[in-house]
């Protein structure tokens, strides 16, 4: 089952479908069940919007759109899975959902109102998700749920930015790394799992950072730098042999950590 609906010049074969537009319209709706799925939209003015839904087998989705109102949803439910987006300039928006198997993930965004979200969620291992947004009023969100091994990046640079994320599955061994350089930013952090890894850098007035860990041996490390007066910082680890590193540059800043279990180690310098 495949269905295309779109207000855009457009050319389609039986599983590649590619648009460019110049229309104020924009919109293209691509519905693909099953086998090989591959879908290349490219808008370049105007009200964009995009919403897709692979439901199966070998995914992939490329898009990108240009400039003004922006939004994208893509659904892809397993299998192959992989699905970047870039959006540029004005209203952006985003979202993945992908229910894992060889999911991909990866939102670039380039300024004005951005938000971006990606879901990964299924038994198998690594997942992987990346989030860049250059600037503007930022917001980002990465699930990864269940399975192992998933590695998510969101880097945010400039703006109001503002990340949670969610590393879940007992078999643990996650990988996340924050980078904000915003205004008064704001990251929190939750994995569920052993052997996970948090790490958070954090440049701008009033940022704040929490990282609850869950489970045995993982690592979080936040670095608030010495442009950063006033951040805080926040660590919570259940379970055995946790470690956590906070490091403090700036004036006013201040942090707590909370251990609980055995074995657990917890350093902090301001």
């Amino acid at each position: 089952m495949k269905k295309l609906t779109l207000l855009a010049t457009v050319s389609a074969a039986v599983l590649i479908f590619s648009a460019t537009s110049a229309f104020a319209a924009n919109t293209v709706t691509i519905d693909q069940v099953g086998t090989g799925n591959v879908a290349t939209t490219t808008q370049i003015g105007d009200l964009h919007v995009i919403d897709a839904k692979q439901h199966g087998n070998n995914g992939v989705l490329t898009a990108l759109q240009d400039g003004t109102g922006h939004d994208l949803l893509v659904e892809q439910h397993g299998n192959g899975d992989k699905a970047i987006s870039n959006q540029r300039g004005l209203y952006n928006d985003a979202v993945f959902i992908q229910t894992s198997l060889n999911s991909v993930g990866t939102i670039n965004q380039y300024s004005r109102d951005n938000y971006a979200k990606i879901k990964q969620v299924g038994g198998t291992a690594g997942s992987t998700a990346l989030i860049n947004q250059p600037s503007s009023n930022n917001s980002a969100t990465v699930v990864q749920k269940y399975g192992r091994l998933h590695d998510a990046i969101v880097q945010q640079n400039g703006g109001n930015g503002y990340v949670v994320t969610h590393q879940i599955g007992a078999g643990g061994h996650n990988v996340l790394n924050i980078l904000q350089n915003g205004n008064s930013d704001t990251a929190k952090v939750f994995q569920f799992g052993s052997y996970n890894v948090a790490d958070v850098d954090q440049y701008a007035n009033n940022a704040y950072a929490y990282v609850r860990q869950d489970n045995t041996l993982n690592y979080a490390r936040i670095l608030q730098y010495a442009s950063a007066t006033g951040a805080s910082a926040s660590v919570s680890q259940n379970g055995v042999s946790n470690h956590a590193y906070v490091s403090q540059y700036a004036s006013l800043a201040s942090a707590t950590v909370s251990q609980t279990g055995n074995g657990n180690t917890a350093t902090v310098y301001q």
